[in-house]
């Protein structure tokens, strides 16, 4: 049953991490056949601007930092988190400050994509695909990662 359950876990926190990737890399594509890449525009186009954050590639940032802490939080056996030795009680110690760690990253990037959204939507001129795009992608993403880590926690399974 926990064997199932974790592979069943494993795959759904793939899943989502892949979605949100994939919901990030077609709105990059759909901006690029409906928005203005140019700076600064032609004069005569109707098209939305394309955000500068989005041409420079400052877009990726929260994606990226997201996926960085997905591979940071999986990394660690989360038996060390919960154990309660008499030992060395330092191991535990770390180990809870690298999940620390690993959530500030996770809500940053959080943070920063909401940031995105409100600057996207606060531009008249801009194409309004990005924001919602960077958003999912952190989200789904943020889900991933925890579904992944609460399937694979105890036993054999832990990673």
């Amino acid at each position: 049953y926990t064997s199932a359950l974790a592979t069943a876990g494993s795959f759904l926190g793939g899943t989502f991490t892949a979605l949100g990737w994939w919901l990030f890399v077609g709105y990059l594509l759909q901006a690029g056949a409906e928005a203005e890449w140019a700076s600064p525009p032609p004069v005569n186009s109707t098209l939305p601007l394309a955000p500068a954050g989005l041409r420079s590639g400052a877009y990726w940032a929260p994606g990226i930092l997201q996926t960085a802490a997905l591979v940071m939080l999986n990394a660690l056996n989360w038996e060390a988190v919960s154990e309660d030795t008499l030992g060395d009680a330092s191991v535990a110690l770390r180990a809870r400050l690298w999940v620390t760690v690993c959530f500030v990253v996770m809500f940053t990037a959080l943070g920063g994509a909401i940031w995105i959204l409100v600057e996207n939507a606060a531009d008249e001129r801009a194409w309004k695909g990005a924001g919602p795009a960077v958003v999912a992608q952190n989200a789904c993403i943020f889900a991933g990662s925890l579904i992944f880590r609460a399937s694979r926690r105890h036993g054999e399974h832990a990673m």
